[in-house]
């Protein structure tokens, strides 16, 4: 490797991981950390777990703390279009210069330790986290909000016993061959984020999930603080959706933009998360000045319109589809929709198929496949669609099933696009690029 290494180079050497090496106990994490000298950085975390909502929960409590004055680091995946999205410090991307400066620390870091104390080399995820640490290390923040990858107990990211804070969102089935295929066992390996002692935000998500993890709490002294999935006193309207949030310290009246009604308790969850946190009395926010962070902020890919009546949503799993379906239902379209899908193949593409089939939302579907080598084929789900009564048309590439969508939609026809954030990183990197806007005005 020469010193003209670059940012691209560095991306392609982190897409290669997957092929030599495999995931590791967490005492193999520990001693790369162990070796980085971080210090107190672990008392400073906000650990996130859950099936659906945690990037959310994370992206909305990084506004928050950002605004009201703290020096925050953000670690989320997956990216959606850049692996500097996974990176956040104080509200912006990270640039590729410091993304290439960690990432030449963690890769000389992984040289010497298989010298020096053979360990092997850590996987793809586990080699941004560290590069995660390195960025921390260097801007020593107030907070480090930190997104689980995969499940919790295991997690490379479980790696600190006194963080300031775990939050656990709602819990679904994704993910079974890992977790386990019940929701009792995935939330067995979620509650696995919990420490003694350390309150716990935990979103409502029905008692086979609840009951595990608030028996894990129990066991270890630590206080659950529930925001319940439920939502009253919503209103939705033509362009946003009307909610309140009360607490002892606020009583705000808040309208979200667009129609991603799971937003709701998301939100809800990263305000009470901010609440619990220790707070300096100067930082603290108004509730007017909360209310313009969380109505200013947007987390890209979840019910996002990228251009009139064109809209992304990440849902790729059972529980994510029947939230997007219910989003849906609140655009107050009067005529017809489109839905464009993709999906991986290792997802329960069969169970996501009955519940688009059953809510009647759309009338045109059109079945394709992301560049991301796992996608389901479009033949194939096409034949899938079929067969539970929805009529698709297949495309070989996402570029087509948009220009289908727009040429055969009525006027101002909302067009969906969901299955996969991959999916949607994919449609986004085309709106970057200038590829949609000519053709959608046509």
């Amino acid at each position: 490797m020469t010193e003209e290494f670059r940012y691209e180079d560095a991306c392609d050497y982190l897409l290669n991981i997957p092929k030599f090496t495999e995931k590791h106990t967490g005492e193999h994490t520990k001693a790369f950390i162990d070796s980085l000298d971080i210090g107190d950085l672990g008392s400073r975390v906000i650990h996130v777990a859950g099936t659906n909502g945690k990037g959310s929960v994370c992206s909305y409590l990084h506004a928050i703390l950002t605004a009201a004055g703290y020096h925050t680091v953000l670690f989320t995946s997956p990216h959606l279009v850049r692996m500097t999205e996974r990176f956040s410090v104080d509200g912006k991307e990270i640039g590729e210069d410091v993304f290439l400066e960690a990432f030449l620390k963690i890769r000389d870091l992984c040289e010497r330790m298989q010298k020096e104390q053979g360990l092997s080399h850590p996987t793809f995820f586990e080699f941004l986290f560290l590069m995660l640490l390195v960025i921390c290390k260097d801007t020593d923040p107030d907070y480090v909000i930190l997104e689980t990858g995969l499940g919790g107990r295991l997690d490379a990211t479980n790696a600190f016993p006194k963080p300031a804070l775990c939050v656990i969102t709602k819990i679904g089935m994704d993910h079974m061959a890992y977790l386990g295929d019940t929701r009792e066992q995935i939330a067995g390996e979620k509650a696995g984020i919990i420490k003694a002692g350390v309150p716990l935000v935990m979103q409502t998500s029905g008692p086979e999930s609840d009951d595990v993890l608030l028996a894990k709490a129990k066991e270890l002294g630590a206080k659950v603080y529930p925001v319940s999935v439920g939502e009253s006193g919503v209103k939705f309207k033509p362009k946003n959706i009307d909610f309140s949030y009360q607490s002892h310290y606020y009583s705000i009246g808040l309208s979200l933009a667009g129609h991603a009604a799971y937003q709701i308790v998301n939100i809800k969850t990263a305000i009470l998360a901010y609440e619990l946190l220790k707070q300096d009395p100067e930082k603290r926010l108004s509730a007017e000045e909360l209310k313009q962070v969380i109505e200013g902020h947007v987390w890209p890919g979840r019910m996002e319109e990228i251009l009139p009546g064109l809209i992304l949503d990440g849902a790729h799993n059972d529980d994510g589809m029947e939230s997007f379906l219910a989003s849906v239902q609140t655009d107050g379209a009067t005529g017809s929709r489109s839905l464009i899908l993709a999906f991986s193949a290792d997802k329960d593409v069969e169970g996501m198929l009955e519940r688009v089939a059953k809510s009647g939302l759309f009338t045109a579907f059109y079945a394709t496949a992301y560049q991301e080598g796992r996608s389901l084929s479009p033949a194939l789900l096409s034949e899938m669609m079929t067969q539970k009564g929805l009529t698709a048309t297949a495309c070989e590439t996402v570029s087509e099933a948009i220009r289908l969508a727009i040429e055969k939609r009525t006027q101002d026809a909302p067009i969906y696009i969901a299955g996969s954030l991959y999916l949607v990183g994919e449609v986004k990197k085309m709106y970057e690029d200038g590829m949609l806007e000519g053709r959608y005005n046509d």
